[in-house]
């Protein structure tokens, strides 16, 4: 997951989703692709706003974001040679007679934000007022959110998957009036929603090059923690003390 905190692969993640957005040539949809997750982001901490350091704030907040696709979908794993991890498999679902290499996903994003400890009034200024302030909403990812679902090594009898997010293939509401804290924007650090990196999973069931495979399955758990500061691209160990976590779980089913 450490991975997840380099900002150059970002880069190559972009490069990577728009050499794949045409799609392959049309041939018979070999399997069925679901997809289902839930990212959760949750943290207690102090922050200073204000030259001077007198506005302190105590605050915590909770995140859970719902993701997946809207049904199974027909589709097909093509190889192809990733910028980042290599030789993969990855799946491309039919959509509007194409098949295209990003899966389109929709879910929401719930906040709930909470002010532990105020500072004495008149330290603040502008900057902090939304902070002094508890608040908590619900919105629907925005429209066009997509994912990648690999496979690898393309040949191997038995296989892992991953699930990733293109950079340029935008998942959470960037206007959230009811709730405007930025520490909850994932953007406004890594440029990255997470939703997994690097977190390959055995695939169950079989092979999906086999005829005989009917019902293929990857689940994947993991979580990031931070120690002293959030956000930050700076990951600490979960067993130790830390002042934020983001957890991530997540199912791929491939059926015919």
């Amino acid at each position: 997951m450490r991975r997840l905190l380099a900002l150059g692969l970002l880069v190559l993640s972009a490069l990577t989703a728009a050499s794949a957005s045409a799609g392959p040539a049309v041939k018979r949809p070999e399997w069925r692709l679901s997809v289902t997750g839930v990212q959760t982001l949750n943290w207690t901490m102090s922050s200073e706003f204000g030259d001077q350091g007198t506005c302190a704030i105590r605050h915590s907040g909770d995140q859970t974001i719902r993701f997946g696709t809207a049904r199974p979908l027909p589709a097909r794993l093509f190889a192809l040679d990733d910028m980042i991890f290599g030789k993969v498999l990855r799946a491309h679902v039919l959509i509007g007679g194409h098949y295209k290499g990003v899966v389109p996903i929709l879910g929401s994003e719930h906040r709930n934000y909470h002010v532990i400890q105020r500072p004495p009034l008149g330290l603040c200024g502008s900057e902090a007022r939304p902070y002094l302030q508890d608040c908590s909403g619900t919105k629907s990812l925005v429209k066009g959110a997509g994912m990648f679902v690999d496979t690898r090594p393309p040949k191997a009898r038995a296989q892992k998957v991953a699930t990733r997010v293109p950079v340029q293939t935008a998942m959470l509401p960037r206007v959230f009036p009811e709730c405007p804290i930025k520490f909850f924007d994932l953007r406004n650090d890594w440029v990255y929603p997470l939703f997994t990196y690097g977190d390959w999973q055995p695939l169950k069931g079989g092979s999906p090059l086999s005829s005989r495979s009917r019902r293929l399955t990857a689940h994947g758990s993991t979580s990031v923690c931070f120690a002293n500061e959030y956000p930050s691209r700076h990951s600490s160990s979960c067993a130790k003390p830390h002042v934020a976590m983001i957890s991530i779980d997540w199912q791929v089913v491939l059926s015919r």
